[in-house]
């Protein structure tokens, strides 16, 4: 269910004119981590590719992803929520399409309003949870507390904003980004770190953006060059995620580290192993 949805809502980008500070003010103090998954045509390539998998998508298809203006990721750390800018007014028909995409997968959809909220379920799967709150947010989640949450949260925002200070330093104009206030070095560098954050386009056959990472200090940052170097080397690790730390140049750059990857656009698939080893490393130390 929540595939499916995904699918329909995330051919979107990054409104225009907006800092991401600007688009998230509103955000609760218990996110630490936000992304714009941007670049309409890299995730448009990738649905289209894999259409034939869900069988073919819906003639509503087209006109109701054109609707939609954002896509984003919220975290609180150990979960994410996918967040999504579209009218008001097209959530009876974007909602339809999801029931005809699920049709298309011999599925019967069912949805339940539930004031702002909207449970969409399909028989025999668990339901997702949709909340349309004002302004055109949307957010999407399993859980029902979680989505309303948020709702809440645009409808009346406490201004507490735990992460501006990262987001200040994304680009307006960026069509993707990300932004974590979580140390992912610990486990692997045994060097602390505030935070990581990146920015840049997402094509096809080009470059993946710089990786900064966020320390303290600049000594910390200098510390963190030298350990990622042997870390290619460290026998702890497992080779996949040994041979990604070898195709990455670091340089110290006050209390950042930058991260210049070497892999394509079209590696990401491949490196969802090395993110899930990351991510483990990181809830050791939770």
């Amino acid at each position: 269910m929540k595939t499916v949805l995904g699918l329909l809502l995330c051919l979107s980008s990054s409104l225009a004119n907006a800092t991401p500070r600007e688009e998230l003010g509103w955000l609760p103090a218990s996110y630490v981590s936000a992304a714009s998954t941007g670049s309409v045509s890299f995730i448009a390539r990738w649905i289209e590719s894999n259409a034939s998998q869900i069988g073919g998508l819906p003639p509503c298809w087209d006109v109701q992803s054109k609707r939609l203006e954002g896509s984003y990721m919220l975290s609180q750390g150990k979960r994410n929520v996918q967040a999504f800018r579209a009218p008001t007014a097209v959530r009876d028909e974007v909602e339809q399409c999801v029931l005809d995409l699920l049709a298309k997968m011999t599925l019967r959809g069912e949805r339940r309003h539930d004031g702002a909220l909207t449970e969409l379920s399909a028989a025999g799967r668990s339901s997702s949870w949709v909340g349309w709150a004002k302004d055109g947010w949307v957010f999407w989640d399993d859980d029902r507390a979680v989505v309303a949450e948020l709702v809440a949260a645009v409808e009346k925002p406490g201004r507490t904003l735990s992460i501006g200070w990262l987001l200040d330093k994304i680009p307006s104009d960026a069509p993707f980004w990300a932004a974590c206030a979580l140390d992912y070095t610990s486990g692997i560098l045994k060097v602390p770190s505030r935070a990581f954050y990146m920015s840049g386009k997402l094509d096809p056959g080009k470059k993946l953006p710089l990786l900064n990472v966020v320390f303290a200090n600049p000594a910390d940052a200098k510390r963190a060059v030298t350990a990622i170097r042997g870390a290619a080397n460290n026998p702890a690790l497992s080779a996949q995620l040994r041979e990604v730390i070898g195709h990455v140049a670091p340089e110290a750059r006050g209390a950042e580290m930058q991260l210049v990857p070497s892999f394509l656009v079209d590696d990401i698939p491949k490196l969802e192993g090395v993110m899930n080893e990351i991510t483990a490393q990181l809830k050791k130390l939770q």
